[in-house]
């Protein structure tokens, strides 16, 4: 309207005489105003989509469902987590009543579908959610919380640029997901049961971090002097940041140290003139790791109308041609200075492979994962003896005696002991010795959410408590027993699910406390765990993990100590372990010649120092507060009854 009003002003009115300009000016004035006036009455004219989605039901009520829906996806069970139809049926009825159209608009380019085999594209290029795709979002959900509390408390400690936060977060991947050992049985487990159990192969640890990486909108790929990028072989991790890139030895899992770096906590890696200075690498490949539910259209449609509260990074532009995003290709390529070339460039098909397997698991290694994860259920909890309303009312009898009420309270525990006597000889576990709360589940979900506050180490402690029983005490007449007290014994087999669980929860306390930068009690209870549990599977990462811990209390010869016990064969991470005892060794030995130049009586004997340009390394952030649990060396709240170390300079060996 203004503009209209303009070119009539320009071409008729300015023309005139100044009278007759003024006369005009005022009729156009009534004219224009009657019409703007009557435009403005007029309500705006709605498309149907801004009230009534695909479906026809309006936006308020398809943000409600998706909202209803996104809520049900974190698992308050075993059986929730491998049990996904309700999750995928709700899914999919948003999709087809609110984002159907939105989503048939959406077709994935032959450039996408390029990097995938035929399996991974009838995948991508289904109209609906699968329950792989209900797994991807409840997995990406759970990530971004943990990627956003693992570099928040690294930013709180002194990480102050996007480098330092990513390396933090790649020894945090190190210290809460240990190497299994070659005994324990390959049994096909998803991304979740990884992060749950804090155990898997090499090629979990490098599919955990980049998960991570990509709810912090970093991308990551593994290098490789050939097609075949093999992280257990020679590939090398690279994250990209918007220019550069940097490196880690998934081996070692440990950083790539620019050279000339002595430190032991490095602040930075070694990028793109790394690899091109090393031998064999002249034709670098790059594998993108990225799950095919990633890359499904209705994965963009569904990231853009996830609630404020669960927000997530669920969608992955590989080449380009689907939408608007720039291509993961070109990032990776500016970010590498000329390194890569996107024709060398393929898919790491391993994630999606233990999906398959996990998937089409045999009968066999179904009973063999439930195995593994039983131990969540604990603590079996039994409910307690009830008293029914009759026995109460007869108890509350005023003339009854004390004998009479002594003799009723015998009647009464009799029958209680004979009703556990059958409910034994029935076999009914359940019964007889509870049902399975979950309760380590549910503070296990939290932890690898983010959260290590107080209230997460005091559920795990309940946990502990509750699961140490080895029988049911039973009072009874002394009829039955003179010493008034009967004991039925728990089954070996719940036994061995309490013990696991037990020592699950002491480990993952220790791993609170030393998120929280408690390093005196960490050092406690991972001491405590190697005592009960001698030959529990946190034997060897509770030795790494306490290294870390005295690291923070900047004890490094104590550190060198507990990293040589664990210096053993037997150890899966033992090449992270030679690779830290290395760093240390050649930090202490730099120190020590620096201290003897200082002394003229020493002056002529230096210690043997390397350049260690090249090698891998590793750090932690310092303990800003100087000891956060009280004492720095002397732990402030017990983890549990046993006896604390003696000696606040050092430690003897378990």
């Amino acid at each position: 309207m203004l503009l209209m009003q303009t070119a009539v002003f320009r071409r008729v009115v300015r023309p005139l005489r100044a009278p007759v300009r003024g006369a005009v000016l005022s009729a156009m004035l009534l004219v224009f105003t009657a019409v703007g006036c009557r435009d403005a009455a007029a309500p705006p004219a709605r498309s149907s989509a801004d009230t009534v989605p695909s479906g026809g039901i309006d936006r308020d009520a398809c943000r409600a469902r998706l909202e209803a829906a996104i809520s049900r996806l974190p698992p308050d069970s075993l059986a929730a987590i491998t049990n996904l139809d309700g999750n995928v049926g709700a899914l999919n009825a948003w999709l087809v009543e609110c984002a159907a159209d939105e989503v048939a608009g959406l077709t994935v380019s032959e450039q996408n579908l390029a990097f995938f085999d035929a399996s991974a594209r009838r995948a991508i290029t289904s109209p609906r959610f699968t329950a792989r795709d209900v797994a991807w979002v409840r997995d990406a959900l759970i990530s971004a919380r943990l990627a956003q509390a693992v570099t928040s408390r690294a930013e709180e400690n002194g990480a102050d640029s996007e480098a330092v936060r990513i390396i933090r977060l790649f020894e945090w991947v190190g210290a809460s997901l240990s190497l299994q050992m070659p005994e324990e049985a390959d049994v096909p487990r998803g991304y979740l049961d990884f992060l749950l159990s804090g155990r898997g192969p090499l090629e979990a640890r490098v599919w955990v971090f980049a998960v991570l990486l990509r709810q912090l909108q970093r991308d990551v790929v593994l290098l490789s002097p050939d097609e075949q990028a093999d992280p257990a072989a020679t590939a090398m991790l690279a994250v990209c940041l918007d220019d550069r890139m940097l490196l880690f030895d998934p081996r070692s899992w440990m950083p790539v140290a620019v050279d000339g770096d002595q430190t032991v906590f490095p602040d930075d890696t070694a990028g793109a003139d790394w690899i091109r200075n090393r031998s064999g690498w002249q034709n670098v490949h790059a594998a993108i790791i990225a799950e095919t539910s990633a890359v499904c259209p209705r994965m963009l449609v569904l990231q853009g109308q996830l609630p404020a509260s669960s927000a997530a990074v669920l969608y992955e532009e590989i080449a380009g041609g689907t939408s608007p995003i720039r291509p993961l290709i070109e990032r990776v390529t500016a970010a590498s200075s000329g390194l890569l070339d996107a024709s060398r460039m393929h898919w790491w098909s391993w994630p999606d492979e233990q999906i398959n397997r996990f998937t089409a698991a045999q009968e066999s290694e179904r009973r063999t994962y439930t195995a593994l994860m039983k131990h969540f259920e604990a603590p079996f909890e039994r409910e307690p003896l009830q008293l029914d309303a009759d026995f109460q009312e007869l108890l509350s009898r005023p003339d009854l005696s004390a004998q009479q009420r002594d003799a009723l309270w015998t009647q009464r525990w009799q029958m209680e002991y004979q009703r556990m006597e059958e409910l034994r000889a029935s076999g009914d576990m359940n019964k007889l010795f509870g049902r399975p709360s979950g309760r380590l589940l549910a503070v296990r979900l939290e932890q690898i959410q983010g959260r290590s506050d107080r209230s997460v180490i005091q559920r795990l402690q309940r946990v502990r408590t509750a699961c140490m029983d080895d029988a049911i005490q039973m009072r009874v007449p002394t009829t039955i027993d003179p010493s008034g007290i009967r004991s039925i014994p728990i089954p070996e087999a719940i036994q061995n699910v309490n013990r696991q669980a037990t020592g699950d929860a002491l480990y993952w306390t220790a791993l609170c406390q030393i998120d929280r930068r408690q390093p005196g009690t960490a050092i406690t209870s991972l001491q405590s765990y190697r005592r009960q549990y001698p030959d529990g599977r946190w034997f060897y990462p509770s030795f790494l993990n306490q290294a870390r811990a005295l690291l923070m209390q900047g004890r490094t010869e104590d550190a060198v100590r507990i990293l040589t016990q664990a210096d053993a064969e037997a150890n899966p991470d033992r090449a992270h372990v030679q690779a830290l005892l290395k760093r240390i060794r050649r930090l202490l030995s730099d120190s020590e010649a620096e201290a003897n130049a200082e002394s003229p009586a020493d002056a002529d004997t230096p210690a043997e120092a390397g350049d260690g340009a090249g090698e891998p390394t590793s750090g932690l952030p310092d303990d800003a507060d100087g000891g956060s649990d009280g004492d720095s060396q002397q732990p402030a709240e017990p983890s549990d009854s046993e006896p604390k170390p003696t000696s606040a300079a050092g430690e003897s060996a378990d």
